[in-house]
């Protein structure tokens, strides 16, 4: 292990736990303390600074690498960890590049937290379209910090945690045998490239590496083979041995985790889920204000006060993508002006539209009434309230109804409803 490589082995491992990178003088003491040189030995810092930082460092590398660490044994806990990594072998297919991730350190957190120390078997990030899911799933991952972009920096944080790391997009819906293929060829060391005939049989042996080893399986966009455009979401036609697999991987012993990523919480899996148990649904909120101002701040300088950024990122409920699309209208026909954009009452441009037409189109007539009805009480509204309000036949479904719009879309919880 070299100097350079065990520099980054630590500011991964620091990323991935804390949501953080080293400092440049964490960086500058770590460099240090490999080539044998003391405290006293690192000149433009103050001697009680540095001893600071250094008792801050090992603090850092021991949450991170989980052992004690120390400046005595720091080398050879770099260089396990360093051994794990080098050892595993990684597939991460076509995953994104993430040049800028903003925010997102308390999702890192309870994701990897859920994955590593409470063991679950298959955990779900769910959110509406650019929220972010892929990015913080692959962050996870290798150790950086919107679905996608959680899910992203999730995986690359916490990749030296496992033998095994595949990453699939599901963007182009493909059957199931050919994820099953890709990773038993991974897993097996390109020795099982025959997949056995049955879908029972494919199943099962993957479960028996599973076991066999510690593995990351990310698949990326799930929603693809998903149904919409009716009350209960279900597997389209062709792909419902994805719901077969997904049970196995709940139900069945193994020392591996399945990540997914949706703009929709998948079906059957509600009896597997729960703080004790092997299944764990994460909703993947929105931004803060100054997190969506970084955003902006990415692609050139806007003018606004300070309620013109916090009216404009909440108006988005703090959604990436949807903050980006934003950003790029208002610097193409408001001359960067916060104001002005507010001013012309169109919040709703061409792109984004697109945007949450997906959505929309994916709901039952039932599920579009409910949500015309929280439009038009803006404020928060009861199931007892809103049966109050519909008119409509099926009304006496509506705790039914409303339970599986919660699945597609991530309604918001307010103390005020009882």
């Amino acid at each position: 292990m070299t100097p350079a490589e065990a520099l980054k082995i630590a500011d991964e491992a620091v990323a991935a736990a804390s949501g953080h990178h080293l400092t440049d003088l964490q960086r500058l003491i770590l460099r240090s303390s490999l080539q044998g040189k003391k405290y006293s030995d690192i000149s433009g810092y103050n001697r009680q600074h540095i001893k600071n930082e250094g008792a801050k460092l090992w603090h850092l590398l021991s949450t991170a690498l989980g052992e004690a660490v120390n400046k005595s044994n720091f080398r050879a806990a770099l260089e396990r960890r360093w051994q794990l990594a080098t050892a595993a072998k990684y597939d991460w297919g076509k995953a994104p590049d993430i040049p800028a991730f903003f925010g997102r350190a308390e999702e890192l957190a309870t994701l990897r937290r859920w994955i590593l120390e409470d063991g679950c078997k298959l955990v779900v990030i769910a959110g509406m379209a650019g929220v972010g899911k892929t990015e913080l799933s692959v962050k996870l991952g290798k150790g950086g910090i919107g679905k996608t972009d959680l899910t992203l920096t999730l995986a690359h944080g916490i990749q030296a945690d496992f033998e095994y790391v595949i990453w699939r997009r599901l963007i182009n819906a493909p059957a199931l045998t050919e994820i099953l293929e890709d990773c038993l060829k991974l897993f097996s060391n390109q020795q099982d490239t025959n997949l056995p005939e049955t879908l029972e049989s494919q199943i099962s042996t993957l479960m028996g590496y599973l076991k066999a080893h510690r593995c990351l399986l990310v698949l990326d966009n799930l929603e693809t083979i998903l149904t919409g455009g009716s009350r209960a979401t279900g597997y389209g036609v062709g792909y419902e041995a994805y719901g077969q697999f997904f049970q196995a991987i709940a139900s069945l012993p193994h020392q591996s985790c399945l990540l997914l990523t949706s703009r929709e919480i998948p079906p059957d899996l509600e009896q597997w889920e729960g703080q004790q148990k092997p299944v764990r649904f994460y909703p993947l909120r929105g931004l803060s204000v100054a997190e969506g101002k970084q955003i902006f701040a990415e692609i050139d300088t806007f003018s606004g006060s300070n309620q013109d950024w916090t009216t404009v990122v909440e108006l988005y409920d703090g959604n990436p993508l949807a903050l980006e699309l934003t950003a790029h209208h208002i610097k193409a026909v408001f001359g960067r002006s916060l104001a002005q954009f507010l001013k012309s009452g169109s919040p709703i441009f061409h792109d984004l539209r697109e945007l949450l037409d997906w959505h929309f189109e994916r709901l039952s007539e039932p599920e579009k009434d409910i949500l015309y009805w929280f439009a038009i009480n803006r404020e928060p509204t009861s199931v007892i309230d809103l049966s109050d309000d519909l008119v409509a036949d099926w009304k006496f479904q509506l705790p039914d109804i409303f339970q599986t719009l919660r699945k597609k879309l991530p309604l918001e919880e307010s103390d005020e409803t009882t």
